[in-house]
C-alpha cells in the first residue's frame, strides 16, 4: 500500500532493525495494521499510545519495485540470468570483464535472491541485445547495491568480452524430502534457511511459495511431517502472511519463532504444487487423467499416441513412481493437446507437447495410475482387500462408503488398480462393521499349494488369520469349479483327494456345499468361518484347473509354428509328444489365434527344448475350445515310454489375426437409459476380408454377434441399464476351408452405468 501510495509499484521487501539506518525527531506511528487496500497510510489503524514506547533503533524500512536498480533477465527463474541495471530510463546490461563472485554477492542481496552460487559465462542467457551500461564492476562484497561498487562510469567505455555478467543466486525459497513441486518447505531469510511452521500455514502462503518455484498454483497443503523432520532447528519461521497475490516470499510478513507457544521440526509444513502437469479425477493425487499447463491454460491430453514413456515421465514429475497403468477418460478442457516424451526425460518440460485443433473424442483423453498411491487397503488378506484408508496431514484416516454409486465405485475400482490389484470385484459398504468394503480382483480366498502350476494344488482357504486345508471326504467336481472360477483358472478338470498334492498342516475344514456353492459364498464362509472336521491332512482335497500360466510356441519359423511350451511353477516346460496329435494341435492353433492346424510334428521338430517336460497324458476330444481344458489322466505314469526332449511335441500353424480394436461412443460413462455404441474393427490379411464380430462382456451373460464385410461392426445398445455397467471386449472369427479361425481378444474398456445404485462384479 505505501509503494502503491508513493507510485513506487509493488512492494518486494520490509526491512526491519534499521536497514537504511536510524531516523531523526518524533516516531509517530506504531503497532500499523494494515489491510493493503488503503488509499494512505494515514488510514490504516494503529495504536497511538505505543509510540511512545517505540524507538528509531526500530525503525522500518520497505523496498518498492520501482527503486530497484538491478534486476535478472532470461534465467531459469527469477534469481539466475543476465544482470542489468536501469539508467536514464532504459535498461542495459553489465559487461563480463572482471566478473567475480563478490560482485555476484551484491547482485544476489539486492534482489533479494539470497547467496550467490555461481557467476555465469558464455550461457544462453549471457547474450543481450540493447544498451550496456556498466563496465570494469569491482565490488568489496558487502555494498547494498551494484551501483555503490567501483566501475568506470556509465556507458563510457568498451567491453573486452563478447558475453555480459549473469549470475545464478541461491533462491529465496526451496523443497526437501519430496521432488520437483512438492516437499517440505524451506525459505532463506535474514541470510539463514529456515522452515515453516504450520500455525498460519494457509493455501495463500502456499500459492505464492508454488509460483515463485515455478511450479503454478498449490494443490494442497501438507502439514505436520509428512515429508520428514527438518534438521534447520535453528531456523523456523512462525509467521507467513501472504495475501496470495504477492510474487515473491519476499513481499509477505515473514517472522521467526519466539517461542511464545510449541513449533518443533515435527511441526513442519510442506506442499504440493500443481507444476505445470497434473493428475485430476483419480483416486489420489498419482492418478488421473493427464492435465497440463500450456499458453497460460490448462489443457487435456489426447489419448491418441498417449504411451507408457510419456505416462512415466508424468509420473516421476509428481513424485509417483512410474507409470502403471493407461487408460482414457471423457474429461475435456477448452483446448487439447498432444504430448510426445521419450521417456528419458529428466523434466516434463522437454517433452514435446503441442495444441491440437481435431476432435479427441474419439479415444477419449489420457489417464494413467502411477506407482505410488496415497491409499492403501487394511484388514483383508493379501492388501487387496479391506477398508479403504488414505494417507493425509501424516496420517492414515479411513474413508467408508454408505452407497455402491457409480461415484463410489469409480473410486473403489481406481484404489484397487492403483494398488496392482486389478479391478473391482465386490463393493460392500459397510460403515458400521470392520469387515472389507472393498475387494479387488486380485485378492482371494482360496490358493492352490504345491501344484505343477498356478492352477493346480493343494485346497487352502484362509479364514480366521490362517490358511487351512479342505476335507476331501465330500469333495466333488463342482466344489472344485467354484475354487477354479474364483482363480481365474477356467474349468475344474480334476478334483482328487487322498493328499495328492501332498500332505498341509494347520486346521481342516468341511467342504460344505453351502461354502462352495458360488464365489460368493466361498468369500462369506471366509469372513464368518467354516465348519471343522475329523479329517486327517492325508485326506486333503486338491483341484487341476484348464487354464495353465501360459502356453507359447518356440524355436519355430514365426510365432504360430514351433515346440510347444507351457508355462509351471515359475518357468516354461515342454509337452511329451507320446499322445500328441492333430486334435491337440488344433487346439493349440486356435488358442493362439493362429488359424488352422497344419501338422503336429513329433519328435523335437523344431530342435530339442530345455527344462522340465509335461508328462501327463492329454486326453483331447472334439468339445474343448483350449488345450488347457483337455481332461488329464493324473493317474497315468507313461509307462514304457521314454519322455525326454527327444520327444517334445511341437505344431505348425497356418496364420495369424491380428487384435480388434475396441471404442465407445459417446464414452465410457452413459446415463442409465441412454444409448450406447461399442465398435470393434480389424485388419486381418487380405485373404481374410469379412467374417463376424462378437462383443462379451469380461463377466456376465452379455453376449452380441455380428456379421462384416468391411471388418469393422458397430454395436448399438439402445437403452443401458444396470446390466450394462462392467468391461466389454471384441472377438474376431473367419470360417476358412470349413476351420473358424480366431483373432485374439481385443484390449477391455471399461463402460460405466451411471444412475443406479446396483452392484455389479467385474
Amino acid at each position: 500500500m505505501v509503494c502503491r501510495e508513493l507510485g513506487c509499484g509493488r512492494a518486494l521487501d520490509v526491512k526491519q532493525q534499521t536497514f537504511f539506518g536510524e531516523g531523526r525527531g518524533e516516531v509517530l506511528m506504531a503497532n500499523v495494521r494494515c489491510s493493503g487496500s488503503e488509499r494512505s497510510l494515514l488510514l490504516c489503524p494503529q495504536d497511538q499510545s505505543e509510540t511512545r514506547n517505540c524507538g528509531h533503533h526500530e525503525d522500518v524500512g520497505l523496498v518498492c519495485t520501482e527503486s530497484v536498480k538491478v534486476r535478472l533477465v532470461n534465467g531459469t527463474d527469477r534469481c539466475s540470468g543476465r544482470v542489468e541495471v536501469y539508467y536514464n530510463g532504459q535498461w542495459g546490461a553489465v559487461c563480463g570483464d572482471g566478473w567475480d563472485m563478490k560482485d555476484a554477492e551484491v547482485v544476489c542481496r539486492e534482489v533479494v535472491c539470497g547467496r550467490a552460487e555461481s557467476v555465469e559465462h558464455g550461457a544462453d542467457y549471457v547474450q543481450g541485445n540493447g544498451q550496456r551500461w556498466m563496465t570494469g564492476v569491482q565490488c568489496l562484497g558487502n555494498e547494498r547495491s551494484l551501483t555503490q561498487c567501483s566501475h568506470e562510469g556509465f556507458g563510457r567505455h568498451e567491453c573486452q568480452q563478447t558475453a555480459n555478467a549473469a549470475v545464478r543466486c541461491s533462491a529465496m525459497v526451496r523443497l526437501a524430502n519430496g521432488g520437483r513441486c512438492h516437499g517440505r518447505v524451506e525459505i532463506y531469510h535474514d541470510d539463514a534457511w529456515g522452515t515453516v511452521c504450520n500455525r498460519t500455514w494457509d493455501m495463500n502462503d502456499a500459492n505464492v511459495f508454488c509460483q515463485e518455484l515455478g511450479c503454478k498454483t498449490a494443490l494442497r497443503l501438507a502439514h505436520h511431517d509428512t515429508f520428514g523432520r527438518s534438521r534447520l532447528s535453528n531456523r523456523i519461521w512462525t509467521q507467513l502472511q501472504c495475501s496470495g497475490h504477492e510474487s515473491s516470499i519476499s513481499q509477505c510478513n515473514l517472522r521467526e519463532h519466539d517461542g511464545g507457544y510449541s513449533c518443533t521440526a515435527s511441526a513442519n509444513v510442506g506442499v504440493y504444487c500443481s507444476d505445470v502437469v497434473k493428475l485430476v479425477g483419480g483416486s489420489d493425487r498419482c492418478s488421473g487423467t493427464v492435465d497440463v499447463y500450456h499458453d497460460g491454460q490448462w489443457g487435456a491430453v489426447c489419448g491418441d499416441g498417449w504411451d507408457r514413456q510419456s505416462a512415466a515421465v508424468v509420473c516421476r514429475q509428481l513424485g509417483c513412481g512410474d507409470g502403471v497403468r493407461l487408460y482414457h477418460t471423457d474429461f475435456s478442457r477448452s483446448i487439447d493437446l498432444n504430448v510426445s516424451c521419450s521417456g528419458e526425460e529428466t523434466s516434463f518440460q522437454q517433452c514435446a507437447v503441442e495444441q491440437v485443433h481435431t476432435d479427441c473424442n474419439l479415444n477419449g483423453h489420457a489417464a494413467v495410475i502411477c506407482s505410488v498411491s496415497d491409499s492403501r487397503l487394511q484388514g483383508g488378506i493379501h492388501g487387496c482387500s479391506g477398508r479403504v484408508e488414505v494417507y493425509s496431514a501424516g496420517q492414515w484416516t479411513e474413508r467408508c462408503f454408505h452407497d455402491v454409486g457409480l461415484e463410489t465405485k469409480t473410486y473403489a475400482e481406481s484404489v484397487c488398480r492403483h494398488l496392482g490389484c486389478g479391478g473391482l470385484r465386490y463393493l460392500l459398504p459397510n460403515c458400521d462393521s470392520k469387515t472389507p468394503e472393498v475387494i479387488c480382483a486380485a485378492e482371494s480366498w482360496v490358493r492352490l499349494v504345491n501344484g505343477t502350476d498356478r492352477c493346480s494344488g493343494r485346497v487352502e482357504v484362509y479364514h480366521g488369520g490362517q490358511w487351512g486345508t479342505v476335507c476331501g471326504d465330500s469333495w466333488s467336481l463342482s466344489d472344485a469349479k467354484v475354487v477354479c472360477k474364483e482363480l481365474g483358472c477356467g474349468q475344474a478338470r480334476a478334483a482328487p483327494g487322498g493328499a495328492y498334492f501332498g500332505q498341509g498342516n494347520g486346521p481342516i475344514w468341511q467342504a460344505d456345499h453351502h461354502c462352495f456353492a458360488d464365489e460368493m459364498s466361498l468369500m462369506r464362509c471366509s469372513l464368518n468361518g467354516f465348519n471343522t472336521t475329523s479329517c486327517g491332512h492325508n485326506q486333503d482335497a486338491a483341484v487341476i484347473c484348464s487354464v495353465s500360466d501360459g502356453l507359447r510356441l518356440v524355436d519355430g519359423p514365426h510365432w504360430c509354428s514351433g515346440t510347444v511350451e507351457i508355462f509351471r511353477v515359475g518357468q516354461w516346460s515342454t509337452v511329451c509328444d507320446s499322445n500328441w496329435g492333430m486334435k491337440q494341435a488344433k487346439l493349440v492353433c486356435r488358442e493362439l489365434g493362429c488359424g488352422i492346424a497344419l501338422a503336429a510334428p513329433r519328435g523335437s521338430h523344431f530342435g530339442r527344448g530345455r527344462g522340465p517336460i509335461l508328462k501327463h497324458s492329454l486326453q483331447c476330444n472334439d468339445g474343448e475350445t483350449s488345450v488347457t481344458m483337455c481332461p488329464l489322466d493324473i493317474y497315468d505314469d507313461f509307462e514304457g515310454v521314454t519322455c525326454d526332449h527327444n520327444s517334445d511335441a511341437s505344431v505348425i500353424c497356418s496364420v495369424s489375426l491380428p487384435k480388434p480394436d475396441i471404442l465407445v461412443s459417446p464414452g465410457t460413462e452413459v446415463s442409465r437409459g441412454h444409448s450406447l455404441d461399442i465398435t470393434c474393427s480389424i485388419t486381418p490379411p487380405e485373404i481374410f476380408q469379412g467374417g463376424w464380430f462378437t462383443l462379451e462382456q469380461d463377466a456376465g451373460s452379455f453376449r452380441l454377434e455380428r456379421q462384416s464385410n468391411n471388418n469393422s461392426v458397430t454395436f448399438v445398445i439402445p437403452s443401458v441399464d444396470s446390466g450394462h455397467d462392467g468391461f466389454y471386449h471384441c472377438r474376431f472369427q473367419k470360417q476358412v476351408e470349413g476351420t473358424d479361425l480366431f483373432s485374439p481378444y481385443s484390449d477391455s474398456i471399461r463402460v460405466y452405468v451411471a444412475g443406479t445404485g446396483t452392484q455389479s462384479a467385474p
